[in-house]
């Protein structure tokens, strides 16, 4: 066995490794890809100095500034504690999150079964299929005839694969009746045949809380909130509301959403960005569809979401840091839309709210992941 368990560290270590690598190259590719973004974005001799002596208290060395300068040029706020994304991506949530936990809890297909709670609802499962079997809402094991009986007259639903490819790539919105999707007149099998994943999950859409579908009524508005545990206690990072700009059913801002802050309060900023793979920069005062202020807006039992994604985090073990998607219920019930537990992105909540992702925590998380002695 001590054969055995060395080489299973000896291969956790090198897909780390390789790992780390992959991160490190393509955010280095991605920041200089957007120079033409942050290229004009100029520091005073003061400002500059402050950074420095900001990151060698933190890391004891200096930093590049252009992750900090292409968050400035989004939402011209200087702010020397940026946490930029390739020191995350690289460092902070590989050592924060065991990769073989990560993929296993990631599955949306368990999510609801681990979450099971009187602080949560999810969107009602009809069906699922691992890739290889098939399940029906009490993930008691049916045929795939059975899997597809259950689909030919659900109505309107979702189906995603339970492995995401990010993005709100593979999700399909259908509207079943006599097995014909009634949106675009595929049958059954052409809709098999379209899936990008084998492995899915069949969810029947839910109504979001009157005040979140009101920005836009055709996407599901999601809520981010992402928790990470320091010192023996769960903390979160600053809350994003994420909408679709146009009549789309997504939100995911690579998608063309909208993201806005989020205050502890429930009130939105007042610019919602549309920021791409943060790649482009359009800001709005108003839905560009809906035309809802969002300044004006205040997403009601915002404190049931906080409280539902701190108090659950545990249920995941060896996770260090999870980024949640929620919505609410119409009455209130924050609804769990999908956890985030590896490849997540930290650009966009410190974009859109002008502040460092860990906010006060920054020192004590650089210490949990070795990076501050």
């Amino acid at each position: 066995m001590g054969l055995y368990n060395t080489l299973l560290r000896t291969e956790k270590n090198i897909k780390s490794c390789l790992r780390t690598g992959y991160y490190f190259v393509f955010e280095t590719k991605e920041v200089n890809r957007k120079r033409a973004l942050y290229k004009d974005v100029h520091w005073s001799d003061e400002e500059k100095k402050n950074f420095d002596l900001y990151w060698m208290n933190l890391l004891n060395k200096r930093i590049s500034d252009k992750w900090h300068k292409l968050y400035q040029s989004f939402n011209g706020i200087y702010c020397k504690e940026y946490i930029p994304e390739i020191l995350y991506t690289t460092y902070i949530e590989p050592r924060l999150n065991d990769p073989l936990y990560s993929n296993v809890f990631g599955n949306k297909g368990i999510t609801e079964l681990i979450l099971q709670s009187d602080l949560v609802l999810f969107p009602e499962t009809i069906c699922y299929s691992d890739g290889k079997n098939f399940y029906d809402s009490k993930r008691r094991v049916i045929s795939e005839n059975d899997f597809w009986r259950l689909i030919f007259n659900a109505g309107e639903i979702v189906i995603k694969p339970a492995t995401s490819f990010g993005s709100g790539t593979g999700i399909m919105f259908l509207n079943m009746k006599d097995g014909i999707d009634m949106n675009t007149m595929k049958t059954c099998r052409e809709i098999n045949a379209m899936m990008l994943s084998r492995e899915v999950l069949v969810q029947r859409l839910f109504k979001q809380h009157e005040t979140i579908a009101a920005i836009n009524p055709s996407s599901v508005n999601t809520i981010r909130i992402t928790t990470y545990i320091v010192k023996g206690e769960v903390h979160y990072s600053p809350i994003v509301l994420r909408c679709g700009s146009g009549w789309g059913h997504v939100d995911n801002i690579h998608s063309g959403g909208l993201c806005v802050a989020v205050e502890d309060d429930g009130s939105l900023g007042n610019t919602a960005y549309k920021i791409g793979y943060s790649d482009i920069c359009e800001r709005y005062n108003f839905h560009p569809v809906t035309k809802t202020e969002f300044g004006k807006v205040k997403i009601p039992y915002i404190k049931r979401v906080v409280d539902a994604a701190c108090s659950l985090h545990g249920r995941t073990p060896h996770i260090g840091i999870i980024g949640w998607d929620f919505s609410i219920s119409s009455d209130g019930t924050p609804v769990v839309i999908e956890q985030n537990f590896h490849g997540d992105s930290i650009w966009f909540p410190q974009i859109v709210h002008g502040k460092s992702f860990f906010r006060e925590d920054s020192q004590a998380i650089m210490e949990c992941v070795g990076l501050r002695k």
